[in-house]
């Protein structure tokens, strides 16, 4: 599932022209220099936003300025990702850190944020007021999610619509584990031996319970898989409503188990497991 921007719903600034075609920077096209969004002088702030549709992690967003040489008018760029659109969506999180495109033809930009709607703007007061792209692309770069719509289990749930499963569906639905039940753990089937590389966790509420956390990962199923190989020690997932747990090297096996330590009702809303890193795409510049 490449580019997740590609013939989207678009909204932006008022165009150059009116009378443009094929401007939409999202219909696939680098290699027609005419085929590009150019915002009218007339907007003071541009920008450029894409609807998704949907709830999506996004984790690139690559921008391609313009190929027949006018980048240099875009100066710093930057990139939003996320639900709200509350200033048309401009103070939603930023993707990665705002880029120098004056001298660039293209950039990647690299992030894990969730979210329905991809904004890219100038990041500081222009003094140039047209904005210009050629094409974005969204998650050029897909990775596979191996956990997604697998069969899991759990010690306990809160209520009948709060399974382990909705942890593994795509949606924003959640897994609650039932308080008074220790200990708390969920545990996913792959179905068959996988490298896993990445771990990454939406939590709902009260995040100041997961602490304490244990991640396991082998081939037995036996007690929750508790006795399988930890990945890393105890973990802290109070910080933030997302973590991102990497191992290196890989550990294989088919469950993967995550367990407080704590007699205190654990909460997901998704858990997301990678057998390709991401990290291997970094790029410096």
């Amino acid at each position: 599932m490449g580019n997740l921007a590609l013939n989207k719903p678009l909204k932006a600034s008022a165009l150059y022209k009116s009378d443009m075609k094929d401007t939409q920077a999202n219909n696939g096209d680098v290699t027609e220099p005419e085929a590009h969004y150019a915002s009218h002088s007339s907007a003071k702030d541009p920008f450029w936003r894409v609807d998704l549709l949907d709830l999506y992690l996004v984790t690139t967003v690559e921008i391609v300025t313009r190929v027949d040489g006018f980048f240099y008018q875009n100066g710093v760029m930057e990139v939003r990702v996320g639900n709200s659109l509350e200033n048309e969506g401009n103070s939603n999180p930023l993707c990665g850190e705002p880029k120098d495109l004056s001298d660039l033809p293209r950039h990647v930009y690299r992030c894990e944020l969730y979210g329905r709607y991809v904004n890219v703007k100038k990041s500081n007061i222009p003094t140039v007021y047209i904005l210009i792209l050629q094409e974005v692309f969204v998650n050029k770069e897909p990775t596979t999610n191996v956990a997604f719509g697998k069969t899991t289990f759990h010690s306990s749930r809160y209520q009948v619509a709060a399974g382990s499963d909705k942890a593994v569906d795509g949606t924003v639905d959640g897994f609650n584990s039932k308080p008074g039940h220790f200990p708390h753990w969920c545990m996913i089937d792959l179905g068959e031996t996988i490298p896993i590389v990445k771990i990454f966790l939406v939590h709902i509420h009260k995040i100041d319970r997961l602490n304490k956390m244990i991640v396991t990962i082998g081939d037995s199923s036996t007690d929750h898989g508790k006795d399988n190989p930890r990945m890393g020690g105890i973990h802290d997932f109070s910080k933030s409503q997302t973590t991102t747990l990497y191992n290196n090297p890989r550990m294989s096996g088919r469950y993967a188990t995550i367990e407080s330590l704590r007699d205190e009702q654990i909460a997901f809303k998704e858990i997301e497991l990678y057998s390709e890193s991401m990290r291997k795409y970094l790029k410096i510049g």
